[in-house]
């Protein structure tokens, strides 16, 4: 059981004593009771095209935009919290101001937390914080502090800790409630506009009568979250053995889905690192290749048995150890081959699926369906790192040419779409965008998606096969269930529908013919897509998911023998060493100017990677200085010299809590790498 795990059990009485005191019910249309897939953004970004907005620019989305002067979010060059400017609500960023202001007046706090590129974030701005009446509640009652999750992952980690424990699940938007000392006193997510003005009512109501109450609950929840986060594991501190990477494997196995690759039903994430770590299992698990058992040593024996998973209990004979150990080496070579199995399955599928954008390249975010058929279309920057190694090193152990091909579809989406000037890398594109020039609602996948009349008016001949192979119907391919908003009814999400030895046979040409026909219709329809008003553009530059990005290049730069790879992961070092590193201190997040947030355990974590990985490409020994200096760092900045483990940031004297990260997500643990 994890640390969280513990958490909520202690939570749930705490929980229940809340709800009891101040909700009296259960708001019922809070997304804490729905699937944190919620979550997911589908938000507004700056566009790429110059006609369109600066995020400075950008005013409220309301079609009855309310004629407000700018909050003092103005003076923010984040993109979040530009977007929230022009709201009524009277937003502070985390900052002194707010925190003084709420214990002068004995103001509870209502925290929000999102980010840009958040769908339900801009769905709760537009009902709630963008109305007049929830603006007048929230200013009169409380002090109100916005926060970009992606730029104050310290803060965003601690209350979500709370919420989910609270809940079982989290998302974003987060909204929690606040004491002016910072402690929770209830949180959840999203809430529509009636929900979300009883419990500010609520809280005001309570504070204001049993506030002393209140103050102590929160103190008690954040010292015993503390007192678990800071927890020695004896599980973790024991040498890991074979035993262990064994299990992991025996799970996923029981969790992997044989027809459609992957380890969930729906939706269905690409969950890269457990892809990484079936690999690795496969290459380093594996017995060694013509290995002589009646060379070895009695001593040598041993070893071999516990890493096959072998019972020698009792055997002293040789022949015996030599017979049990061909068993246990047999079973294990059938566990590795099974475990290049999944991960070539669930590469093959997620290749030929529509969460690959076959048209723009890329990965869409993840796969709505279980066959990765119909996407949630945001693409993210630590997606495509991710993506990218993974098959970059398929690659190298099966040299299977879709892999290779995958990934420099990969490569190339991010050099067109998410490469700044300098050489770092942005953060997003958006799932929304408009359908076209006229219109003025933006819908999900617009920019994606295709109806059969497009296909056929664009591709004339080789509509028909072009059809056939990418699985478009007249009527639309996406099932209506999954498109519960009707904004992909008649539109096709181009998918590889059948092989191309069987298209080429049906429609009376060679597999090359058929490929070049492909790939022809492929270029024509991405000249047509540059026509359509693009998905908006985070342009923020993240140390954190550059370090991803700069270690996949320089990885598939070896792997492909590319130098012009390396050379790509040398010029974004040279931007973040040259503008993101100030006075020797490195810093978290870029656009327009650096931001006064320190570098967090990511940061470090995936860019002293980045930089081991491109001095093992290239061997630029500066690389490796600079490594070394950003290791010391990490260890004086965020080490826990008392029970061990990385904080995910540095102290924060308005944070009474440091969280660590000991689990891989969307990104993997810091800790772990």
């Amino acid at each position: 059981m994890n640390k969280l795990s513990i958490f909520s059990q202690f939570s749930a009485s705490y929980t229940t004593s809340i709800k009891r005191t101040i909700l009296s019910y259960r708001p019922i249309n809070s997304q804490a009771s729905g699937h944190p897939i919620k979550a997911y953004s589908r938000s507004v970004c700056k566009s790429r095209n110059n006609n369109q907005p600066h995020w400075g620019e950008i005013k409220s989305f309301s079609a009855t935009s309310i004629a407000n002067m700018p909050n003092r979010l103005q003076y923010s060059k984040n993109p979040y919290l530009l977007q929230h400017k022009d709201n009524p609500v009277d937003w502070y960023e985390w900052c002194e101001e707010a925190f003084a202001k709420a214990q002068k007046e004995n103001k509870c706090i209502f925290l929000s937390v999102g980010y840009s590129t958040c769908h339900w974030c801009h769905v709760m701005e537009h009902e709630t914080f963008e109305d007049d009446e929830a603006a007048k509640v929230v200013n009169e009652s409380f002090v109100n502090i916005k926060v970009d999750r992606e730029e104050r992952p310290d803060v965003d980690k601690v209350y979500m800790a709370f919420v989910t424990a609270s809940h079982g699940h989290g998302g974003w938007p987060m909204s929690v409630w606040l004491t002016p000392n910072l402690k929770p006193i209830y949180g959840a997510t999203y809430f529509q506009k009636e929900d979300f003005l009883h419990l500010c009512k609520r809280v005001k109501e309570l504070w204001d009568t049993e506030g002393r109450e209140l103050e102590k609950q929160g103190e008690d929840v954040f010292n015993q979250l503390e007192k678990l986060n800071n927890q020695k594991d004896t599980r973790i501190a024991r040498i890991v053995t074979w035993s262990a990477p064994k299990t992991l494997f025996t799970h996923f196995t029981k969790t992997f889905d044989p027809k459609n690759g992957g380890f969930s039903s729906q939706p269905k994430f690409p969950t890269v690192s457990q892809l990484i770590f079936l690999l690795r299992y496969h290459v380093l698990a594996k017995p060694p290749p013509n290995l002589d058992l009646s060379s070895l040593r009695m001593a040598t024996f041993k070893s071999f048995a516990e890493k096959f998973d072998v019972n020698v209990l009792g055997i002293t004979e040789k022949s015996e150890f030599i017979q049990a150990l061909e068993k246990g080496i047999a079973a294990r070579s059938t566990e590795t081959q099974r475990a290049l199995q999944m991960v070539e399955l669930t590469l093959q599928k997620m290749a030929h699926g529509g969460i690959h954008d076959h048209v723009g390249f890329g990965f869409h975010r993840y796969s709505t369906d279980d066959h990765w058929h119909v996407p949630h279309f945001e693409k993210m920057l630590y997606d495509q790192a991710q993506l990218l190694q993974i098959y970059a090193e398929a690659y190298s152990i099966t040299k299977n040419p879709l892999y290779k091909d995958t990934a420099y579809d990969i490569l190339k989406y991010v050099d067109s779409n998410l490469t700044s000037p300098q050489g770092g890398f942005y953060c997003a594109e958006d799932a929304d965008s408009l359908p076209n020039a006229t219109a003025t609602h933006r819908k999900e996948g617009a920019f994606a998606v295709w109806t059969s009349a497009e296909i056929n008016e664009s591709l004339h001949l080789d509509a028909a096969l072009f059809s056939h192979y990418y699985g478009v119907k007249e009527q639309g391919n996406c099932p209506p269930d999954k498109d519960p908003h009707g904004e992909l009814k008649s539109q096709n999400i181009l998918y590889v529908a059948d092989s191309i030895e069987s298209t080429a046979a049906r429609f009376g040409k060679s597999v090359e013919e058929a490929k070049e026909i492909l790939q022809k219709c492929l270029s024509i329809l991405a000249s047509r897509r540059r026509t359509r008003p693009p998905p908006r553009l985070d342009d923020k530059i993240l140390v954190a998911w550059n370090g991803l990005y700069i270690g996949a290049l320089a990885r598939a730069s070896q792997l492909f023998s590319d130098t012009t790879l390396s050379d790509r992961a040398l010029r974004a070092i040279d931007f973040i060493r040259s503008v993101m590193i100030v006075d020797g201190v490195l810093m978290r997040s870029y656009r327009d100017g650096l931001s006064n947030v320190k570098a967090c355990v990511d940061d470090y974590a995936y860019f002293i990677q980045a930089l081991l990985d491109t001095y093992e490409a290239t061997f630029d020994d500066k690389l490796l200085e600079l490594a070394y200096q950003l290791q010391d760092q990490q260890d004086q900045k965020l080490w826990d010299s008392d029970v061990g483990g990385y904080y995910n940031a540095e102290t924060d004297p308005n944070l009474s809590l440091r969280m660590k990260d000991d689990q891989d997500g969307a990104e993997p643990s810091p800790n772990s790498v």
